[in-house]
């Protein structure tokens, strides 16, 4: 049975490397540019042009690319005008343990979680069709090499990715920008300060009330499955997420941030915490709201923090980026909102 070594072996055989930094360096994304958003039956009629079958299933198109030694499938998944690749392979119809995502596989083949190149990004339906025909032009490749009669155990030569395209920031450097901005003991504050508790039972959120309040914080609200999210993050390279779940008056939270379409750091605010702390063991309690007032409060912090971790990343790329006063902001509403009272008193 193939190894994950043995698909790592065959990456670098047919530079795999050197040839998705090729095709993110030609296809990067424009941000003046308003992102296209591909239709479905254009996605199919491409891959149908090129001589594939295709399913969507929970947002990834799937390929198949049959061959005698069983099915092998290819997936990818649309992020803005970003192309997101995931490489499968099996043997006998059984899944070879591997690594997937784009992400992981450049990882693994550099040998080096600090190598990113970004995904690639179409304007055009040609862009696309080129960036699809490229992308399982090198699936077929690496399955040819992996499959190869000849082909040992012995490990292929790492490549020196550092003379290749690439990004710098890395997962280290958005490591130090969180403990720039103190966000480990911020974060404890903050769950500190939130996590009273009540006999009485939290009514079922009102999605509008949440609505309501992201937008009087200055943002736009997004509402996903079971996660709410911010709209409209992105300083160019950069893309960033803030989702956050409520959950029994619990307030889940994660942040990503992205370069180039490429995760670089962030994760649930727990997992943020384990790694800064190196303990992989680390608990602390959610934040925890009563009423909407104290929902408000809270995210008022939070996007504060936020506003201080893109500010601060940014700057340590020399990139201009004029934060919000969010807590300021929540500040004067509130003196609004008395002075409001002691008039009605």
């Amino acid at each position: 049975m193939k190894t994950e070594q043995d698909v790592i072996n065959a990456l670098r055989e047919v530079h795999f490397l050197e040839r998705t930094a090729e095709l993110s360096q030609k296809f990067k994304r424009d941000f003046s540019v308003k992102p296209k958003t591909a239709r479905r039956d254009k996605v199919h009629a491409i891959l149908a042009k090129l001589g594939y079958t295709s399913s969507l299933r929970y947002g990834w198109y799937d390929i198949d690319v049959r061959r005698d030694d069983g099915p092998h499938s290819i997936s990818f998944k649309f992020d803005k005008s970003w192309v997101k690749f995931a490489f499968y392979y099996y043997e006998n119809d059984e899944p070879i343990v591997g690594l997937g995502p784009w992400h992981s596989i450049k990882h693994a083949v550099a040998d080096s979680n600090d190598y990113i190149s970004g995904s690639p990004a179409f304007k055009t339906y040609e862009d696309l069709e080129e960036i699809l025909k490229t992308a399982i032009e090198l699936y077929k490749d690496s399955i040819e090499a992996l499959f190869r009669e000849e082909q040992g155990n012995q490990q292929a030569p790492i490549p020196d990715w550092r003379n290749l395209y690439h990004l710098t920031t890395t997962p280290r450097l958005i490591d130090d920008v969180f403990r720039k901005i103190g966000f480990t003991e911020k974060s404890l504050q903050l769950s500190s300060r939130f996590n009273q508790k009540s006999a009485t039972i939290m009514p079922a959120i009102d999605r509008k009330k949440v609505f309501e309040i992201v937008k009087k914080l200055g943002y736009t609200p997004g509402h996903c499955e079971d996660f709410y999210y911010i709209k409209d993050q992105e300083v160019a390279p950069f893309s960033f997420t803030m989702n956050f779940i409520l959950k029994y008056a619990n307030v889940e939270l994660i942040w990503y941030v992205q370069e180039e379409g490429e995760g670089i750091g962030g994760g649930p605010w727990i997992l943020i915490n384990r790694k800064l702390m190196g303990d992989r063991e680390f608990m602390t309690p959610m934040p925890r709201f009563l009423n909407y007032d104290q929902l408000e409060q809270l995210l008022a912090n939070v996007l504060q923090l936020w506003e201080d971790f893109k500010y601060e990343l940014c700057a340590s790329k020399g990139i201009a980026y004029e934060r919000k006063d969010v807590l300021a902001l929540e500040n004067m509403y509130l003196a609004t909102e008395e002075r409001d009272l002691d008039e009605i008193r």
